[in-house]
């Protein structure tokens, strides 16, 4: 019976490529280069998950420069993008009511005629 590759990819599912003869890994993940790259982007979009606005910053400018200078694949790339992705939404989850607040005061303001003047 034929056994799929055991390889789980950056994104997080596992390969759906049939295994080579006698081995664990489809031919495309029997290189073990490419399986440490799979390893580092697991890792680093699970580093992701727990930054705040800096880090997910800095991860931001790390995939930009990985990616111009092509040290790292469009997949990978964009597994990484959706990790910093979701860990925005939380962020800004936790910050939705002040902001709505915020700009439910700017709205009145503008709505009454008052404008915020410096004091001298």
């Amino acid at each position: 019976m034929p056994r799929f590759c055991a390889e789980i990819l950056a994104t997080g599912s596992q390969c759906t490529q049939f295994a080579r003869k006698g081995q664990i890994w489809c031919r495309a993940h029997a290189d073990p280069h490419l399986r440490e790259r799979n390893d580092e982007t697991r890792q680093f979009i699970a580093w992701v998950g727990v930054q705040d606005v800096s880090g997910v910053a800095g991860a931001l400018g790390k995939i930009a420069c990985e990616l111009r200078l092509k040290l790292i694949t469009p997949l990978h790339a964009e597994a990484v993008l959706d990790a910093i992705e979701a860990r925005l939404d939380q962020i800004t989850g936790k910050f939705a009511p002040e902001i709505s607040d915020n700009q439910t005061r700017s709205n009145s303001q503008k709505s009454n005629g008052l404008q915020a003047a410096a004091m001298e």
